[in-house]
């Protein structure tokens, strides 16, 4: 069977997808390695719950990828 016309340009898609997500998936475990190094006594702080938020986004975001790939999987 002939590949149609977009299929090329999908597995592109497809493999920076990947690529992202490991890249976040990375980001994400270097910022959960810091927030458990952070000092008891500074884990109420304001840069901790930045770091913490960050955590979150990075979370949101590999998810979004996750979707993204679900997505674009299905498309025929």
């Amino acid at each position: 069977m002939a590949k149609r016309w977009f299929e090329a340009d999908l597995e592109k898609v497809a493999d920076l997808l990947a690529e992202a997500k490991e890249i976040i998936d990375g980001l994400r475990d270097e910022q959960q390695e810091k927030l458990d190094n952070v000092p008891e006594n500074l884990q109420g702080s304001s840069n901790y719950e930045i770091m913490e938020s960050r955590g979150e986004t990075f979370d949101e975001i590999y998810d979004s990828i996750e979707s993204l790939e679900d997505e674009v999987s299905e498309i025929e």
